[in-house]
């Protein structure tokens, strides 16, 4: 795994947000490492620290294994 050291920039190709704009993302490494996301072509930037980014993930997780468990427990 390489470490994060330096600013990393990419363009993600087929993520357009439904307004024909893809997205950019930015890894920003420092005291609290970043996510940035940007439309392309716009200026502003959304950041967001990756430990929140982790805790979304597993909320989302969480959510969809309850969700999944529900519907077991109707087809019952």
């Amino acid at each position: 795994m390489t470490t994060l050291n330096k600013k990393v920039t990419r363009k993600l190709p087929n993520s357009s947000d439904g307004h024909g704009r893809n997205l950019i993302v930015e890894l920003t490494p420092g005291l609290t490492e970043l996510i940035r996301i940007r439309d392309f072509g716009r200026r502003k930037w959304y950041a967001v620290p990756l430990l929140k980014v982790r805790q979304l993930g597993a909320r989302l997780e969480a959510e969809d294994q309850m969700r999944q468990r529900k519907e077991k427990r109707r087809k019952k």
